[in-house]
């Protein structure tokens, strides 16, 4: 796999890392007195994004190092240090600061703490029907990924490479399956399509089955004839999102709809990944696109606060909090806040992860 396509760190995806976050910070923090626009509320596709950002990498990884000696020890440690040194700090001193100050009233609607410390967030609010406190609401997405963490290495281990896209395609048919069920046996609960693991699964496999695609004699024999195709796929999807407003309440939404997110975000990081290093990719080698792409483990669990403070602040000063004016304010203090994460919290344990790399990492090439 050469350097120029898709070996080695890819800057760009960096980039693409901001573009969702601000998509999920502007989607949660937009002034919606006079109602959000769609185009607004369609900002939840930023997490669907960093699914398919995930599958791809994680993948790569995996399947790059799948005969190393030490192939689950390093893989394990790094994403323990990289998720949960901030995820605990943040969702234990939640459970225990609100516990302190509401005599209950947020573990009461949160649930059981142990839901999240086992990376099982999203049960209570898909299955359970329960609607979290608005700080710990995000986690949803972190356990999804977690669980993949968890067991993809040993799938990628156990199973011969050569029949892994079958089972990702198994995987990504079994999701619409469960999301077509889902929403034929319970109509009234669409937070079941988007927050259960099972329903999400072809998001992150669409991600996975790219890792395997670019690692291929095909895939360079094709690269240069894809764009092409690949816009075309983009658009299309594009075109979908804007007729059906990616309204995820529909019956369409919540079943098809997640389909075509998932296809439409995997045609842009090919699109991406085959443009890499060039001039239509230069805007998202940019500094301050990279820094939130940098920043967007913190960001996504500190923008709610941020949100919180913001509002509390501006209507001490009896400001309208409801004006437009405060949405650049709210994204600037989330992304201080992750800024002192970040330098003062997060890099101690960053520092350590290059005691569990080989030399096969693709970070490495």
């Amino acid at each position: 796999m050469q350097k120029g396509t898709t070996g080695g760190y890819i800057g760009e995806l960096d980039g693409l890392r901001g573009i969702a976050i601000l998509l999920v910070m502007i989607h949660r923090m937009y002034p919606d007195a006079r109602g959000t626009p769609w185009w607004i509320e369609g900002g939840w596709i930023g997490v669907d994004l960093f699914f398919v950002i995930s599958g791809f990498l994680i993948a790569g990884i995996l399947i790059d190092t799948r005969q190393d000696p030490d192939y689950f020890r390093n893989f394990y440690a790094r994403r323990v240090l990289r998720i949960f040194p901030l995820f605990y700090l943040l969702v234990v001193g939640m459970f225990v600061g609100f516990s302190a100050l509401d005599h209950g009233a947020f573990v009461g609607q949160a649930g059981s703490p142990l839901w999240y410390v086992l990376q099982l967030g999203n049960v209570p609010e898909s299955l359970l029907g329960r609607d979290p406190p608005y700080w710990i609401a995000p986690v949803w997405s972190l356990a999804i990924e977690e669980q993949f963490y968890l067991t993809f290495p040993l799938v990628v281990r156990a199973i011969d490479p050569r029949r892994l896209p079958s089972w990702l395609a198994a995987f990504a048919i079994a999701a619409l399956a469960t999301r077509i069920a889902t929403a034929a046996l319970v109509p009234d609960r669409e937070r079941i399509q988007y927050l259960f693991t099972l329903c999400r699964l072809d998001t992150i496999a669409a991600g996975c089955l790219l890792a395997i695609f670019v690692r291929t004699a095909r895939f360079e024999a094709l690269r240069h004839k894809l764009p092409g195709p690949v816009g075309l796929i983009a658009a299309a999807s594009a075109v979908i999102a804007v007729a059906t407003h990616l309204d995820r309440t529909t019956m369409f939404g919540r079943t098809f709809g997640y389909s075509v997110v998932a296809v439409g975000c995997s045609a842009v990081l090919l699109l991406v990944v085959l443009h890499r290093d060039d001039a239509r990719t230069a805007i998202l080698r940019n500094a301050p696109l990279r820094y939130l792409g940098k920043l967007c483990f913190g960001l996504y669990l500190l923008h709610r606060p941020a949100d919180t403070i913001v509002r509390a602040v501006a209507d001490r000063l009896g400001a309208d909090v409801t004006s437009l004016g405060w949405l650049p304010v709210k994204i600037a203090f989330a992304v201080g806040l992750a800024t002192i994460s970040w330098f003062t919290f997060e890099q101690r344990f960053l520092g350590m992860k290059h005691r569990f790399t080989s030399r096969k990492h693709p970070g490495l090439a």
